[in-house]
């Protein structure tokens, strides 16, 4: 499995938050070195989510909802797969399922990998 840009850069913004409880994409862009417009369009899919709120105008900004965002969560957030193949995602059936002999070392590292993300939460990056 590949972490997308897209999410690590989410995660380090999702941090700066936990840290900071707000601040507006302008300075998590600045000092995470996250460009900007990218930055943007990720908060877009944060608060989709509901992993992030918004308050507009001058001072505006993004807080977090809570901080026991679990790592997850800003996994599905941002659209990652964490399938390791493509025969484990949700709408992608196999024509050996049934019988393949390597379908139980896929699921249960699949398994491990999920209780893994599962287990982190944003606060205990902090």
């Amino acid at each position: 499995m590949k972490i997308s840009k897209k999410t690590q850069y989410g995660l380090r913004a999702l941090v700066f938050l936990a840290k900071n409880d707000f601040s507006s994409i302008r300075k998590i862009s600045e000092k995470e070195n996250i460009p900007y417009y990218f930055l943007e369009k990720i908060f877009t899919d944060l608060e989709k989510s509901g992993l992030v709120a918004s308050k507009k105008g001058s001072q505006g900004g993004y807080s977090l909802k809570n901080k026991d965002i679990k790592l997850i969560d800003v996994l599905n957030a941002l659209g990652e797969k964490i399938s390791l193949v493509d025969c484990l995602q949700k709408n992608n059936k196999c024509f050996k399922e049934k019988e393949c002999e390597t379908r139980k070392i896929w699921l249960n590292l699949h398994k491990k990998q999920k209780e893994y993300f599962n287990s982190i939460n944003l606060k205990d990056l902090i």
